[in-house]
């Protein structure tokens, strides 16, 4: 999730708490506490808000995150193109040949788990351009 930048309005203001991470306390409505003042802000992927520029960053997902979501990714692919292996669906022996092969492909892209971490999981379309 990226932070969303806002600029605020006279209805909204803020006050540095934090000088080191530059987090803020945001006031809302038309009497804010006098030691707020306008400034940039944005709130992070945490909840919090930060004068503009100092948000941290999300974490990076992990090994495991990531190839969990891939696999995710390589079964809903797999289960999409069920339909094409079955004998009569109807496309010319060629076109169920290339799924099967995309297939294979779906199923060995897990065969090394550090190429797999890197690579991007292609969908069909890609796989053969």
């Amino acid at each position: 999730m990226q932070s969303l930048h806002l600029i605020l309005e006279d209805n909204m203001k803020a006050k540095i708490i934090n000088e080191e991470t530059k987090e803020v306390s945001v006031a809302f409505g038309s009497n804010p506490p006098s030691d707020y003042v306008e400034m940039d802000v944005e709130h992070a992927y945490n909840g919090y808000w930060y004068v503009a520029g100092y948000a941290p960053e999300p974490p990076k997902p992990s090994k495991e995150e990531i190839l969990a979501e891939k696999r995710a990714l390589r079964n809903q692919y797999l289960q999409d193109s069920d339909k094409y292996m079955l004998s009569d669906f109807p496309i010319s022996s060629s076109e169920r040949n290339k799924w099967k092969e995309y297939r294979v492909y779906l199923r060995d892209f897990f065969n090394d788990e550090e190429i797999a971490v890197n690579t991007k999981l292609k969908t069909f379309e890609e796989y053969f351009s």
